[in-house]
């Protein structure tokens, strides 16, 4: 338990997040000894350890380090290494107690670092031992007073909050090569078919990749040898080739690859060899690999390091065409300058 303020999210009224815990969930106070000067009453009050004391706690933008300052009994957790210097730019959270009930408000303004970027919705470590204390002060009838402390940082905590990737609202760009002409490659932006958010922990990178599972079955042929194209992810490049396992992949029977940006998510299509097209009057039919059998991811990181990414299908997007035949005929120069009489072509007819 303790004081957690609930996911780095924007809400409105330009915090991340606040919350008030009542006194009873955080901290028990006892009296040992009943004065006799009744009604005894008490106060709460947080108390630092020092002002400017580092709290343990870094900012994830940039990772700065967080320090303590009690500024008229708000706790202000601040970038800044000095009081002086606090304003609301760079102030981290603030800190509040009821005086009267010792409900404690947390308000969280800037996003915390988080160690954990196998999970985006842990919470982060509590202030250092001691740093933050709450000071109860029971005073009798008559005015005399006792007081206890207690370690509140310990269980203050930050629930992390982490980016989230999504599909654009456009359609997969498609990409075609012509076996007319090998040496014209088809290049795309695919990164436009993603919609990302880094979160409140600020921008991080965004990358993206060309997929596939080693040794999927394209559903092409390589028409030389009439072989099945086979897709393999050799260094990041989805290789189509005819060879029947991954270290048998040579520029020999390498028919097509695939590769991309990985900065920019811009996708080339480059074919080697001809592929096999159905038979039939035309020339130039297209033909595509299986649509689920190559991949274009994208993965945000946020600037803690936690990541998010999505990979859409773009085998069907795709195309390569056919090349075909071609056949000419012309007269050759000494009969085209020429003329047949009739009766000698008919004589010709006869023999």
């Amino acid at each position: 338990d303790g004081v957690g303020v609930p996911g780095e999210v924007d809400p409105a009224g330009g915090n991340l997040g606040t919350i008030t815990v009542a006194a009873a969930s955080l901290f028990t106070v006892s009296n040992a000894n009943i004065s006799a000067d009744t009604p005894t009453t008490l106060s709460y009050a947080l108390a630092l350890s020092a002002d400017g004391v580092a709290s343990g706690l870094l900012v994830s933008s940039n990772n700065a380090p967080i320090f303590l300052y009690n500024i008229g009994g708000t706790i202000t957790g601040s970038t800044s290494a000095t009081l002086a210097g606090v304003n609301v730019g760079n102030t981290a959270f603030t800190a509040t107690i009821n005086l009267g009930t010792g409900a404690v408000t947390m308000t969280q303004f800037l996003a915390v670092e988080h160690t954990n970027t196998a999970s985006n919705d842990e919470d982060s470590s509590g202030l250092a031992a001691n740093v933050l204390q709450v000071r109860v002060t029971a005073t009798d009838f008559d005015g005399d007073t006792d007081q206890a402390s207690v370690d509140l940082g310990s269980i203050i905590r930050f629930e992390d909050d982490g980016p989230s990737i999504g599909r654009a609202d456009v359609n997969v760009p498609s990409l075609e090569v012509d076996e007319t002409n090998l040496t014209v490659n088809a290049s795309g932006n695919f990164s436009v078919v993603f919609s990302g958010q880094y979160g409140s922990d600020g921008p991080g990178t965004t990358s993206y990749a060309v997929t596939t599972v080693n040794g999927t079955d394209s559903g092409l042929f390589d028409v030389a040898t009439g072989l099945p194209v086979l897709l393999y992810n050799i260094g990041g490049v989805v290789t189509g080739s005819t060879s029947a396992s991954l270290a048998g992949v040579t520029a020999g029977n390498t028919v097509f690859t695939v590769s991309i940006d990985s900065a920019t998510g811009v996708v080339t299509l480059d074919q080697v060899r001809a592929l096999d097209h159905p038979s039939n009057p035309n020339p130039d039919d297209p033909v595509s690999p299986n649509a689920t059998s190559i991949q274009v991811t994208a993965t945000i990181t946020d600037s803690d390091g936690d990541p998010a990414s999505l990979s859409v299908n773009v085998g069907g997007n795709l195309t390569f065409r056919d090349d075909g035949p071609s056949v000419d005929i012309t007269l050759s120069g000494a009969s085209s300058n020429r003329s047949i009489k009739g009766n000698r072509l008919q004589s010709l007819c006869r023999r």
